[in-house]
């Protein structure tokens, strides 16, 4: 009698456990690939800053010239992207023109 009511009562909590122990396992992988996510993207923005320092250093070195206006920024000779000024077909058609 006792295995009858081991393998009616006690056999299908076990299967309910273990299936139960496997989704606790899955949700604690899922937690440790975001927080290893989460920690990747904490040092990307941690260094940001030092990369824009670097980039304003760098940027510093640059004489204001040779310097190339910003994309949403108009030219200093008013010209804008898209008029051919500044292309490739700018050496045989001259602006202007």
């Amino acid at each position: 009698m006792g295995a009858i009511g081991y393998f009616l009562l006690v056999g299908p909590k076990k299967a309910q456990v273990d299936k139960t122990q496997k989704e606790i396992e899955s949700v604690e992988n899922q937690i440790t690939e975001q927080k290893n996510t989460f920690k990747q993207l904490s040092d990307i923005k941690n260094r940001s800053a030092e990369f824009e320092a670097k980039l304003a250093s760098l940027q510093a070195m640059i004489p204001q010239a040779a310097r190339a206006p910003i994309a949403d920024q108009e030219p200093a000779d008013g010209r804008r992207s898209g008029d051919g000024c500044g292309s490739a077909l700018a050496v045989v058609y001259p602006c202007g023109l």
